[in-house]
């Protein structure tokens, strides 16, 4: 089916002395040939960007992990590798663009003179007339789910992990030669390298953090007696403190924050007073995922109306008008709900949900709102 976009930003129409009716008809898939004496064009709509910022908590153990009690002592440390997510927070906003389903055709009508008639049409707030080209914001590609992960400043690698892991091993062989009664020992020493057990890794690293502390504890209370400027002092414990720090991951692990950021649009279409639009699946363990996963929970976009469509229950929608569509836009309530709780509760203007009207255009100026449709000026003469 062929769709025109041809946003309507702030129409406007200035007509004088006309004799010929203007007149407006709705577009679809299976309408005929309207002419050429005329323009298309459309009413907005609104589309909700949904954007959602999750917090990932990376908790990973050190290679020292197994000794971190029995070396050091250590009851706080992380003894295995998991990610949790939280939701830090959701966001809601509404941008408009051209509603496929609300497309018209303006026919002028029949001029029998030059002056029988004359009229200003403004289909974009620059002025440019684009015809039926396609300046719809947003794409059905742009409408998918994006990913932009935060940037990770941080390094998953543990410092002082890399260390030596072969020592020189010495045996001795002691050869005891009797000649007679005379008795030669000959010593022989074989050196050769072996590898560390990973206990013996981890003891080394201890003492190596020991000896760091004990380091930063005689330079700030002065042990070795010698008068360093207090910027010397600063600089040696921070790169100190550092270093402590690093030996000491080895044993109690790493902890790593970063964020996701995902947006999802939605577009309301629905009639009820009260609806209800899936937008993800969150889950602790798994963070956002697809609406088809197993895994988590839906997150619901929820539009409450206040009932403005109501009044005009009885006024007659029609196809076609001896004038000008315009829209009478509904006022809804939207948020997020998930655990039973709301997020970015606000008040939206949704004219896809309102009620369409029509103006008649003989002898009249008017401007329709580019967001919503609704007629915001109008001059009789």
């Amino acid at each position: 089916m062929t769709r025109f976009y041809l946003i309507a930003f702030a129409v406007l129409f200035s007509i004088s002395t006309s004799n010929a009716q203007i007149s407006s008809v709705k577009v679809g898939s299976s309408t005929i040939n309207l002419g050429q004496n005329g323009v298309f064009y459309s009413l907005p709509r609104t589309v909700f960007q949904v954007d959602v910022i999750i917090t990932k908590i990376d908790d990973v153990p050190g290679p020292y992990a197994a000794y971190a009690s029995q070396v050091l002592g250590l009851a706080d440390y992380i003894s295995r590798a998991e990610s949790n997510y939280a939701i830090k927070g959701i966001n809601i906003q509404s941008f408009a663009e051209a509603d496929p389903n609300a497309v018209y055709f303006l026919n002028f009508g029949e001029r029998s003179s030059k002056s029988d008639r004359s009229f200003i049409m403004q289909l974009q707030a620059n002025g440019v007339f684009k015809g039926m080209n396609e300046s719809t914001p947003v794409n059905d590609e742009d409408r998918k789910a994006k990913i932009e992960l935060a940037e990770d400043y941080f390094t998953h690698d543990f410092n002082y992990f890399a260390d030596l892991i072969q020592v020189i091993r010495v045996d001795t062989v002691v050869r005891r030669i009797t000649v007679d009664t005379t008795s030669i020992e000959d010593v022989v020493y074989n050196r050769t390298l072996v590898e560390k057990s990973i206990s013996e890794r981890a003891q080394d690293a201890a003492n190596n953090y020991m000896e760091i502390y004990k380091n930063r504890l005689e330079l700030l209370s002065g042990f070795q007696e010698v008068n360093y400027p207090s910027q010397t002092i600063d600089k040696m414990n921070a790169e100190l403190h550092k270093m402590e720090l690093d030996y000491l991951a080895l044993f109690k692990g790493k902890r790593f924050i970063s964020e996701e950021k995902f947006s999802f649009y939605i577009v309301p279409e629905a009639d009820k007073a009260r609806q209800t639009y899936p937008v993800f699946k969150f889950s602790k363990e798994k963070g956002v995922s697809d609406l088809t996963s197993n895994m988590g929970e839906r997150v619901n976009l929820m539009v409450e109306s206040n009932g403005v469509t109501e009044v005009f229950k009885n006024q007659e929608s029609r196809q076609q008008s001896s004038g000008v569509f315009y829209r009478v836009p509904e006022s809804a309530r939207v948020w997020l709900e998930y655990d039973n709780t709301e997020y970015s509760k606000n008040t939206f203007l949704i004219p896809q949900l309102g009620v369409l009207q029509s103006v008649i255009s003989t002898k009249t100026m008017f401007s329709i709102d580019p967001k919503t449709g609704m007629i915001k000026a109008i001059e009789i003469k």
